[in-house]
């Protein structure tokens, strides 16, 4: 009579592990609700001069460890409010993890990296508990969001852009038919702005935000030119044999925020693939926009890889 009131639903911790930064957040799951995002941190690893995998695995733990700690902190506060104590109480941990962490497989189980997978688990101890955990791979929510945004596209290629790599699944009949990747992604177009461009690293991440929009009011200075030119290259290098499976014509690229319209453009402004599609393409950056009406709430500033995840999570149900 006097315990605290009983809401129904269950709030699941969600853990994006991706290869350039760390997120974590808090989501709502209640029958007939959209899910609500909170308590959202992401950690943003420091850029390397150089791809080395030893230094980005002990980024990412230490990211990962700060971003546990943050909803960790949030969900003890709300366990002492008369009114969200039972929203405060954690009943699930969902991990997703992008390459190299983890590889979606077109049929089967997922793989792990080992290492990556028991730091989570370690961690997660440490932060939240003996919780009940699930690990999937990042592509497995960008495959779920894709196909709910745009449900009526036919074949198509998603591009996953994260920190060091670039993901591309082909989706038809609303399922996986092949994948494949390639070692480019944000921190290769970083470095070249710092090394030939003369930035520093804020600078070359605000300058890129800004051209993407088309808001640096000059043109691009030729090191990112030539960068747009390699990246829409070895992504038709590697996209031409996963055509061969379905023959796609739209492109949605998902990147990291404030990027995603650089990325897109770098695609559709290249001529090579004009040659990949024969009846032409067309290209999308998918945007926080898309995931907005499919959610109940979510932070001031929407983060698309927690949106996508918690709709993942709301879909399968794996509170």
């Amino acid at each position: 009579m006097f315990g605290k009131k009983k809401r129904a639903g269950k709030t699941v911790a969600i853990a994006d592990i991706e290869n350039g930064s760390v997120a974590a957040a808090l989501v709502r799951l209640a029958p007939g609700e959209a899910p609500r995002l909170f308590a959202e941190k992401r950690v943003l690893l420091p850029l390397s001069r150089t791809h080395n995998p030893a230094l980005l695995a002990r980024q990412t733990e230490k990211a990962l460890e700060e971003a546990l700690a943050h909803i960790s902190e949030v969900s003890s506060r709300m366990r002492l409010h008369e009114t969200l104590g039972t929203e405060g109480e954690v009943a699930h941990i969902a991990g997703f993890f992008s390459v190299p962490w983890a590889s979606i497989e077109l049929a089967g189980t997922p793989t792990f990296m080992p290492h990556m997978r028991d730091t989570l688990r370690s961690a997660a101890r440490a932060t939240l508990g003996e919780q009940k955990l699930s690990l999937h791979p990042y592509g497995a929510a960008a495959l779920h969001g894709a196909l709910s945004f745009f449900p009526d596209e036919g074949p198509a290629l998603i591009c996953i852009v994260s920190g060091e790599a670039t993901e591309l699944l082909l989706v038809a009949d609303n399922s996986l038919k092949a994948r494949a990747t390639l070692p480019l992604g944000l921190h290769t177009l970083l470095r070249t702005l710092i090394s030939h461009g003369g930035m520093s690293p804020e600078e070359a991440r605000s300058y890129l935000s800004l051209e993407g929009r088309g808001a640096s009011g000059h043109p691009a200075p030729e090191p990112l030119r030539h960068a747009a030119a390699h990246f829409a290259e070895e992504f038709a290098d590697v996209a031409k044999p996963l055509l061969r499976v379905a023959p796609a014509q739209s492109v949605f690229v998902l990147a990291p925020q404030l990027s995603e319209t650089w990325f897109a453009r770098a695609l559709g402004d290249n001529d090579s693939l004009s040659e990949l599609f024969q009846d032409g393409a067309s290209v999308r950056a998918v945007r926080t926009g898309h995931a907005q009406p499919f959610m109940g709430g979510h932070g001031a500033r929407p983060d698309l890889p927690l949106m996508l995840e918690a709709l993942f999570v709301d879909k399968s149900r794996y509170a």
